[in-house]
């Protein structure tokens, strides 16, 4: 059955509407950083709904939905809407965090921030002593954000929960890999040009490369793959793709389209100079750090605006002009589209919810923390129930479904 109407984050509303929960919830304060999107004003609605307070709402720059934005400060929230540049050098992270926990000293809440992209990696360190027990810690929903905490993992003060690497994320990532190549398809359709017969080049076989790659060659585009990773190579070839060992290969001038989703800086400068000549160059990351673009910008001679969305930087390398094909300045090109459905993305609001929780029951250890596989197991049969009701009976039958539930938190 699809259900067209009501709530698409059936899940989490139903984990925040539990007693047992909307007591620990009604007692803690959110800094939320977030796409601003449809499913993430349905997830704020239901956080507010269970008693807890949001003290700042920060929007991720370049996945804003200005409607969104409106409702969610009609609401009475703050939202702050600040470029990532802006963002490292400004003080605004460390002043939101402390004001928050202050408040929270004065109430005896506890503060948690849930973010995607890492970006409060300095501040949490720099947290006065007398304002530390009032903090619970983080969580963090990209591969990008689990990179940056993972290099401070060893000076941590506090517990930092992450989701990129859970069996539910990689649900949502099929249909990121999927939205990638969707939105593609439809930008080029505008141009009048179809996709088959073209050689792309994949960077990065995670959990979205990989999802990217099939995508490309039911497009009937040739697809070859190239990871850092000996072991995703290895996977990228025995799932049928073709392999490139390094970057440093001649045979990189092949390539009409490049996609990059490694949830870091993959490809620098001296690399693109190498590209064939009229490459298009896509990201699958959540930031625009896959290319070396503040290089590329730089060293353009001229830029050629097409349209809002594609620019052409023409740029001179052994006595020619090289044109290179940049969509969305280099961000995620999925955001063109209805990336994932609401009621998918209920599974990864899920675990988030269910990781808020674990930090509000009991003070965790510093360090990089990840949910069991049985609460992950649980989640998935919840999402299921909600979604398929009488057709998942064998977990309903007497108080089954109601421990099920109380065994996610």
């Amino acid at each position: 059955m699809y259900r067209i109407g009501g709530w698409k984050l059936r899940t989490v509303r139903e984990l925040v509407s539990k007693e047992e929960n909307k007591k620990l919830l009604s007692n803690s304060r959110l800094i939320i950083f977030q796409h601003l999107l449809e499913d993430t004003k349905e997830f704020i609605d239901h956080i507010l709904e269970s008693g807890a307070e949001i003290d700042c709402v920060f929007g991720k720059e370049y996945s804003i939905d200005e409607s969104v934005r409106s409702y969610l400060e009609e609401r009475g929230l703050k939202v702050v809407n600040l470029k990532y540049s802006e963002l490292e050098k400004s003080s605004v992270l460390t002043d939101v965090l402390i004001r928050s926990l202050r408040i929270a000293k004065l109430n005896n809440q506890k503060v948690i921030i849930h973010e995607v992209g890492g970006y409060f990696n300095k501040a949490i360190q720099n947290i006065p002593t007398d304002l530390q027990p009032f903090f619970a810690g983080v969580v963090e929903d990209t591969t990008f954000g689990y990179n940056k905490y993972k290099q401070i993992e060893n000076e941590l003060l506090c517990p930092v929960y992450h989701v990129a690497r859970s069996p539910l994320k990689e649900i949502e990532a099929y249909f990121v890999g999927e939205a990638i190549v969707l939105a593609f398809n439809n930008l080029m359709r505008s141009f009048g040009v179809s996709l088959p017969g073209r050689e792309a080049l994949v960077i990065g076989y995670g959990m979205i490369g990989r999802n990217i790659s099939k995508s490309l060659e039911l497009n009937n585009i040739y697809t070859t793959v190239y990871d850092t990773d000996r072991l995703k190579m290895l996977d990228a070839y025995i799932n049928g793709h073709k392999i490139l060992s390094s970057l440093d290969e001649e045979e990189l001038s092949k390539y009409d389209l490049i996609i990059s989703a490694t949830g870091q800086k993959a490809v620098d400068f001296e690399t693109l100079s190498r590209l064939k000549q009229g490459v298009i160059l896509v990201s699958g990351g959540s930031k625009d750090t896959e290319f070396d673009m503040k290089t590329l910008k730089s060293k353009a001679q001229s830029v050629e605006v097409i349209n809002s969305e594609v620019k052409v930087y023409k740029i001179f390398c052994e006595s020619e002009v090289k044109e290179i094909i940049v969509l969305r300045d280099g961000t995620a090109l999925n955001f063109r589209e209805k990336s994932v459905p609401s009621e998918v993305i209920d599974l990864v609001y899920s675990e988030i919810v269910v990781c808020i929780l674990t930090l509000l029951k009991q003070q965790r250890d510093p360090g990089l923390h990840e949910l069991s596989h049985a609460k992950w197991s649980t989640i998935a049969e919840n999402w299921l129930f909600n979604l398929l009701g009488h057709q998942t009976v064998h977990i309903t039958k007497g108080n089954k479904r109601e421990e099920l539930m109380r065994s996610v938190q």
